[in-house]
């Protein structure tokens, strides 16, 4: 995790398993493309849901983030804490779009 001067965003980088796709967000619906072209769409509330379901279970996969061993390094703590900043961030700002979009 690479943190931002701003420390508002972390740049997270080198995992290039999987699928690459775009995300387009329009009139109630997201459409999903890949790289080949390939789509498809969805309701944005089911996917809103979706998301912040994963977000969940993800959590709770992890567990308390306070419990963690961070890294003394200055550089690993600040990307950990602006990862963990971000995260709350977009996961509050998807729960208040869910409940308006519910």
């Amino acid at each position: 995790m690479i943190p931002n001067d701003e420390k508002d965003y972390v740049l997270i980088c080198g995992c290039n398993n999987g699928i690459d796709w775009s995300v387009k967000h329009e009139n109630g619906m997201v459409e999903f493309t890949t790289e080949k072209g390939n789509k498809t769409k969805i309701p944005i509330d089911f996917y809103i849901n979706q998301v912040i379901d994963f977000t969940d279970q993800v959590e709770q996969f992890y567990g308390n983030p306070s419990e963690k061993e961070v890294p003394k390094d200055d550089f690993d703590q600040n990307g950990f804490r602006q990862f963990r900043t971000e995260w709350n961030n977009l996961k509050s700002e998807w729960k208040k779009t869910a409940h308006n979009n519910v």
